[in-house]
């Protein structure tokens, strides 16, 4: 896996890159950012879901955004990123100039993350501007998550998408969620169908 992962990541060309459900792993993932590193990188999107990345190795994905400035979108479904991953996530996001930072998407679903983990990604709502899609589909986070995140949401006008799907974040805050969404995405002039896949 390992090879094949440093073979398709030496093609400097490519702009989509979908290494998912491959098992990386830490040293397969660090091997493939160090690839990256070298020489012009143009890479706008990267699917690397289901694989055993890990809270240690979600840290070592953020660390390294800094080699992909055109990266927009990132999908670490079903890493096992859990709340210590999303406390990397939130420390490397806020420790960056905004101007810096050119991820617009970003999937973390179906992660084993609770309160802790999606308060974190809060923070990084309240504070950024950035992200334009999140997806937390699967991590049950509950009704003092959902809250949270409700809180962090109320803060951020340039959210246009959240899926928040099988979070048991209640039917008050589900439903709260989607109208500042969809408030969001109207004052962006977005008159697609909002489906929020809530529950």
């Amino acid at each position: 896996y390992q090879r094949r992962v440093h073979g398709l990541v030496s093609n400097k060309s490519i702009r989509v890159l979908d290494v998912s459900k491959n098992l990386i792993g830490h040293e397969g993932l660090l091997s493939a950012f160090h690839v990256l590193s070298e020489g012009d990188c143009k890479l706008t999107s990267l699917n690397m879901s289901t694989n055993f990345l890990t809270a240690a190795g979600t840290g070592h994905v953020f660390q390294s955004l800094p080699m992909l400035p055109t990266l927009s979108i990132l999908n670490l479904r079903n890493c096992q990123v859990g709340d210590a991953g999303c406390n990397h996530i939130q420390k490397f996001l806020l420790g960056q100039p905004e101007d810096a930072i050119s991820l617009t998407a970003l999937d973390i679903s179906e992660n084993g993350i609770g309160v802790d983990g999606i308060t974190d990604i809060g923070r990084v709502l309240e504070s950024l501007s950035c992200l334009r899609m999140l997806d937390i589909t699967g991590n049950e986070v509950g009704h003092e998550g959902g809250k949270a995140l409700w809180d962090a949401v109320f803060a951020n006008t340039s959210l246009h998408t959240l899926y928040y799907g099988r979070t048991t974040v209640g039917l008050d805050a589900s439903r709260r969620l989607y109208d500042r969404v969809s408030q969001n995405r109207a004052a962006a002039g977005i008159t697609e169908r909002y489906d929020a896949r809530f529950c």
